[in-house]
This record gives structure tokens, sequence and C-alpha cells, in this order.
């Protein structure tokens, strides 16, 4: 097998453009991937003790949570369940209103 070497001279500029556009285009790739197995995995609803250990609460912290409205609940029979979309819309929009204090 024969194996070709060519030497290419390039600015310096240019050459960090092309790398910068390569690694660039390989995180994308990447995340577009993890994105796809994350989503896969998660199921649509959660129960309470599942919800409690995803997002690493207690569960009287989660209750306290639906109790105050930032979390939705449904109660299905004697389950209740949290829609996957809804807690991750409720949770963005708790961060986005919430107040941080500063020393």
């Amino acid at each position: 097998m024969f194996q070709q070497t060519v030497l290419i001279s390039l600015p310096l500029e240019q050459l960090e453009t092309l790398i910068d556009n390569a690694i660039g285009k390989a995180i994308k790739e990447y995340s577009l991937t993890l994105q796809n197995k994350e989503q896969e995995s998660k199921p649509e609803y959660y129960t309470r003790k599942q919800l409690a250990e995803t997002l690493h609460l207690s569960l009287g912290t989660l209750d306290q949570y639906v109790k105050c409205g930032l979390i939705k609940s449904y109660k299905i029979g004697h389950r209740v369940l949290f829609k996957t979309e809804e807690v991750n819309d409720s949770l963005f929009q708790s961060v986005l209103t919430q107040k941080h204090k500063t020393k």
C-alpha cells in the first residue's frame, strides 16, 4: 500500500481557523449524539421516587415543590406521576425567574 504525504504552507491564522472549524464540527456532532441518547433513555413520566432521585431531592422537598406550584403532578389511581417535559420546563422557568443574592 502506498501512502502519500503532502506539505502545504499556510498562514497561522488560516491554520487556526481550519482547526477551530474541525473541532467545532466534532463537538456539535458529539453533543447531538449525547442528546439523542439522553432523549431515548428518558421516560415520558416519572414517579415521585424516580423524579426525586433524578433531581437529587428528598421526597419531602419534592412534595414542597408540588405544593408551591413549582412542579405540576398528576394523580392517576394511587400513583403520583410527573411529565418529563413539564418538569424540565418548570425548572427552567424557575431558574430564569429566581433572583440570585450577591454578597
